[in-house]
């Protein structure tokens, strides 16, 4: 369930088709902004919300893929990362904004797998003359345990995010992302 735009994002998860495979989820490279559905036959659709200077809107973001998508009032959204989502069918990238959004995400741990919860908050930045942002801070809080467990990167890297957060995990604990890439 979703609070308001000013509160504490508590969103679902509507899963359609195939098993995920957790080692694609946040795997592309450093200093992007990237969230790949967890196999590439499989769309995984997380709720959110959007927020810019005219107000705050629910919205949806589906991966599916490489290929994020989302809808903002009324305008159709498309990239490989959050930093680069383009209009569809024009020129014009997503900024001065902040996205909000959770992630189902399990854990692995010694009594098996556990559930938890990956909040998500990207904030991007003005847009320079070039087209390029000048900024895209990422801030990702793991509610896992009873515990919350937080990372903020600039540059958006998911990547890096995770591998902070996964240091501060208790021992044993391994986001499955890790767990089945070691596998």
């Amino acid at each position: 369930m979703s609070s308001g735009p000013g509160g504490v994002l508590k969103s679902t998860l509507a899963r359609r088709s195939v098993a995920p495979e957790p080692s694609r989820l946040f795997r592309d490279g450093p200093h992007t902004a990237t969230v790949r559905a967890m196999s590439s036959e499989s769309t995984e659709v997380w709720a959110g919300w959007y927020r810019d200077r005219r107000g705050a809107e629910a919205v949806t973001i589906a991966a599916h893929g490489r290929q994020l998508r989302t809808r903002i009032r009324g305008v159709e959204y498309e990239g490989a990362t959050f930093a680069a989502l383009e209009v569809v069918g024009a020129e014009g990238v997503l900024s001065s904004c902040v996205l909000e959004w959770d992630i189902p995400l399990p854990i692995h741990a010694v009594s098996g797998v556990e559930r938890a919860t990956l909040s998500c908050l990207l904030t991007l930045g003005e847009l320079r003359p070039e087209g390029s942002l000048d900024r895209a801070d990422l801030n990702l809080t793991l509610h896992y345990g009873g515990a919350a467990y937080e990372s903020g990167v600039a540059g958006g890297d998911f990547e890096d995010a995770l591998d902070r957060i996964q240091k501060q995990l208790p021992p044993g604990a391994e986001l499955a992302t890790y767990a089945a890439a070691e596998a």
